[in-house]
């Protein structure tokens, strides 16, 4: 006989079901007793066989103290022909609610702002109390733009860092898991990196033609050109459009004939326009724009232009933008014919907002031959 004892909690339930009757023969699923009158288990000697108990809570209680569990109770009769005959298995079972009874909370040592490039530390410290499993951790994180930096050492202690290295609002947020992976509570916490007060542009290229990239001097590479220019910039039209493209202005671009231009005083004691930090005329094959904007709002754009392959051919130009220190945007290894004119982007301040300019296929915009009539191309 195996069955539950009269008066058991109906919390519990048996499922005999593989049980063996015979030498092939087994009891069938959904099988709860094997009473009197009815076949036995058989079992060789010196052999084993195996059936569950299901627990399935009618009470629950919503605290972890002990003295306030609600047990459910009851017993498990097995009677065989082996001494002593019968024997009785008591069962018992306590549901708690998996609740925190003080939120979990997520500490930040650095505080809610901290700079791009900054190391946040984070500490989860829950109140959840049980007595039958430690707390497991599992962090994640919603970053701003094409953020990809993960946690260190790992997401699933109580403790991470985090490296921020872009503008905008991090939101951290870690669970509390028991053994099987449940969730009992969680918690979040944001952290913003503040836009810095300066932007800068760097410009680097290779030349697959240049059959030694790594020697110096006057045209030992080809020669690029970054322009950064100011909304009020004119320039030519030669793209036909009716529209001033801004490139090559004299006084509102600035690139390697205006190198330090003046655009937020006529004070010339007081500048706040940008600086072109190198030219690619003495060799290098890269070029710096840094600039700290006063807190008018404006929108500068960003150009590069094949001024001279020096007969290398083509190039592969990549551009990086920096607001405060933190890279916002990247293009890579854009293909630039000689004399061409690469738009890469706008630039809105004091915002940080970096939008690529593109053509109606989506891919850079690069206007060909572009060769202004004040500084005609060699």
């Amino acid at each position: 006989e195996l069955a539950l004892e009269p008066g058991t909690s109906p919390a519990f339930t048996l499922d005999l079901a593989g049980l063996p009757l015979a030498p092939g023969v087994a009891l069938p699923s959904g099988t709860a007793t094997v009473s009197p009158g009815e076949p036995p288990i058989v079992l060789p000697p010196q052999t084993r066989a195996f059936f569950r108990v299901t627990y399935t809570p009618t009470e629950v209680t919503d605290s972890w103290t002990t003295a306030q569990f609600v047990p459910e109770h009851g017993g498990i009769r097995v009677a065989s022909n082996v001494p002593p005959g019968s024997v009785r298995v008591p069962i018992s079972g306590p549901a708690i609610k998996p609740i925190c009874s003080i939120p979990t909370e997520v500490v930040v040592i650095e505080g809610p702002d901290v700079d791009p490039d900054s190391l946040v530390h984070l500490r989860a410290i829950s109140a959840l109390q049980c007595a039958s499993f430690s707390p497991l951790f599992a962090w994640s994180v919603r970053r701003p733009g094409s953020s990809v930096r993960t946690y260190l050492p790992g997401f699933s202690g109580d403790a991470a860092t985090f490296k921020v290295t872009e503008p905008g609002d991090y939101l951290f947020r870690v669970e509390v898991l028991d053994s099987t992976g449940k969730t009992h509570c969680e918690a979040d916490a944001t952290v913003r990196a503040r836009i810095g007060s300066d932007i800068r542009i760097d410009l680097t290229w290779t030349t697959p033609g240049d059959p030694d990239p790594t020697d110096n001097g006057p045209q030992a590479s080809a020669d690029l050109d970054l322009h950064f220019a100011h909304p009020w910039a004119e320039g030519e039209d030669l793209d036909g459009n009716g529209v001033f493209d801004g490139w090559f202005d004299l006084l509102y671009d600035c690139f390697w004939f205006n190198p330090n231009p003046n655009w937020g005083s006529p004070d010339p004691a007081f500048s706040k326009g940008p600086h072109l930090l190198g030219d690619s005329e003495s060799g290098s094959v890269s070029e710096v724009v840094r600039m700290f904007p006063h807190d008018e709002a404006l929108e500068y754009k960003v150009g590069v232009h094949a001024w001279n392959d020096n007969g290398f051919g083509g190039s592969l130009a990549t551009v990086r933008v920096r607001i405060g220190g933190a890279v916002v945007f990247e293009a890579a290894e854009v293909p630039l014919e000689p004399l061409a004119m690469w738009e890469v982007a706008t630039i809105k301040w004091p915002s940080g907002a970096v939008t690529p300019l593109t053509d109606v296929f989506g891919k850079p915009r690069i206007l060909p031959h572009y060769d202004p009539a004040i500084f005609p191309g060699p």
